[in-house]
C-alpha cells in the first residue's frame, strides 16, 4: 500500500511539474508573440515615418529646385556670325595654319624662327600644366567675342544646382559631337556666364595632346587656360583644388555624332571616375541637346571601308576625321562653320566621392560609374526639349 501511495504521489508531482513546464513554455510564447508584434509595430512605424520623409524630401527638391535658365544675350545676326567665324575651333585652326605657311613661304626670313617655334611647341610643358594662368587668361575668357557667338546657335544653360566652391569636381561632357561647342562655350570661356554661376569653381576645359601641336592655335587655347586630358595632369590639377572638364565620349563617339542621334559610347569609360577617385573629386554630369546636330556627317556604317580607315586613323593618332560638314562660308574653303541649332547644356547636381577618396577598388569604380549613368538619364528625362531623339548609351 505504501508503495502504491508513493507510485502516485511520483506521478502526481510528475504530472504538476509537467503542468508547470507547459504553462511557462506558454507565457514564454505568449511572450515571444507580444515581442514580435511591438517589433512589427515599431517597424511599420519606422517606415511610414521614412516614407513620409523621402515624400517631403522629394517634393522640397521639387518645389525649391527649380532650375535656373541662362541663355546667349541676343545680337545681330551678323555680328555673331563673324564671331563664330573668329573664335569657332575648327575656323580658328584654319587661320592659324594658313597665317603659319603663308609666314613660311613668303617670307623666308622667318623660317628660322618658325622651327625654333616648333621644337618650343614640341617639348613645352605648358600643356600638362594647366595652361596659363593670371590675369591674361581671365581676360581671354571673358571676351565679348565668346558670348556673340554663343548667341549664334544660341546656347542656353539649365543650372539644377550650386556647387561647393571649396571641393573639385570632374565634370563630363556628352555628346562628343565634331568638336564639343557646348563644352568650349560653357567650361572652355565665359560665354553662359560659368564664373558668375559658380564662384570659386576654377574649371579647366581639358582636350587632346595633339591639339597643342597646332601652331598659333595652341598659344590661343594654353592662354585660355586649357589643358591636356592625360591622367597624370587631370589627378594633379584636381589635387591642387582646381575643377576639370572632359569630353567623355572621345573620338569613337565623334564617328556617330549627326543629326537625330543622341549615342554614347560610357558604358566601358570608367577612367575618370578613377581620376574622380584618386582626388576625391565629384562627379558632374552635363548633356548637351542638338550638340549632333550642329554638322552633318557622311554615312560610315561599321564596317565599312571608310569606318575601318577611321578606326585605324584613330588608333594610330589617338583622333579621327570625322567626314563632317556644316556651312560654307569665305574665307574658309571647306564647310566647317557650324550650322543653327539651339543648344540646351544641362548641368546636373554633384555626385560625391569623397567617402572613397584614394581607393581603387573595381566595385566602387562600378557603383559610382552605374550612379553617373543614372544621372545623366535623369538629365535627359528632365531637361530634353521634345524634338530630341532617344537616348543611347552604350
Amino acid at each position: 500500500k505504501q508503495a502504491s501511495a508513493s507510485s502516485a504521489m511520483a506521478e502526481k508531482a510528475s504530472a504538476d511539474g509537467d503542468d508547470q513546464k507547459g504553462d511557462q513554455l506558454t507565457l514564454k510564447a505568449a511572450g515571444h508573440r507580444s515581442a514580435f508584434q511591438k517589433k512589427a509595430i515599431l517597424e511599420e512605424k519606422l517606415s511610414e515615418q521614412r516614407k513620409t520623409f523621402v515624400e517631403a524630401a522629394a517634393s522640397e527638391r521639387d518645389a525649391g529646385a527649380a532650375p535656373q535658365r541662362i541663355s546667349a544675350p541676343p545680337c545681330s545676326d551678323w555680328l555673331s556670325f563673324l564671331s563664330v567665324l573668329l573664335v569657332f575651333p575648327l575656323q580658328t585652326i584654319q587661320l592659324c595654319l594658313a597665317a603659319f605657311f603663308v609666314l613660311l613661304y613668303y617670307v623666308p626670313a622667318s623660317r628660322l624662327p618658325l622651327a625654333c617655334y616648333v621644337a618650343y611647341a614640341y617639348l613645352d610643358k605648358a600643356p600638362a600644366n594647366g595652361g596659363w594662368r593670371g590675369g591674361i587668361r581671365r581676360y581671354l575668357r571673358r571676351l565679348s567675342v565668346w558670348k556673340y557667338a554663343s548667341a549664334y546657335y544660341p546656347m542656353e544653360l539649365v543650372k539644377t544646382s550650386d556647387l561647393d566652391p571649396s571641393k573639385s569636381y570632374v565634370f563630363g561632357y556628352h555628346p562628343h559631337g565634331l568638336f564639343g561647342a557646348g563644352a568650349c562655350n560653357l567650361f572652355g570661356c565665359n560665354a553662359l556666364g560659368f564664373d558668375e554661376l559658380f564662384p570659386g569653381v576654377d574649371v579647366t576645359l581639358m582636350t587632346l595632346k595633339a591639339t597643342f601641336l597646332v601652331p598659333f592655335f595652341r598659344e590661343w587655347i594654353l592662354a585660355h587656360g586649357i589643358s591636356s586630358c592625360d591622367k597624370e595632369t587631370c589627378v594633379k590639377l584636381l589635387k591642387n583644388n582646381r575643377s576639370i572638364a572632359l569630353i567623355i565620349g572621345g573620338a569613337r563617339e565623334s564617328l556617330d555624332s549627326r543629326p537625330g542621334c543622341l549615342k554614347l559610347f560610357l558604358k566601358s569609360r570608367k577612367g575618370f571616375v578613377r581620376v574622380a577617385l584618386a582626388s576625391g573629386a565629384s562627379l558632374v554630369p552635363s548633356i548637351g541637346f542638338a550638340e549632333n546636330d550642329l554638322f552633318g556627317q557622311l554615312p560610315n556604317p561599321e564596317g565599312s571601308f571608310t569606318r575601318r580607315f577611321q578606326d585605324v586613323f584613330k588608333a594610330a593618332f589617338s583622333f579621327t576625321i570625322p567626314l563632317a560638314y556644316g556651312r560654307f562660308a569665305f574665307p574658309f574653303p571647306l564647310p566647317t562653320v557650324p550650322l543653327k541649332k539651339k543648344v540646351v547644356v544641362a548641368l546636373g547636381e554633384p555626385i560625391e566621392t569623397a567617402s572613397f577618396a584614394g581607393k581603387t577598388d573595381e566595385t566602387i569604380v562600378a557603383e559610382l560609374h552605374k550612379r553617373y549613368m543614372a544621372a545623366l538619364e535623369d538629365l535627359y528625362e528632365r531637361y530634353a526639349p521634345p524634338d530630341s531623339p532617344p537616348l543611347e548609351i552604350v
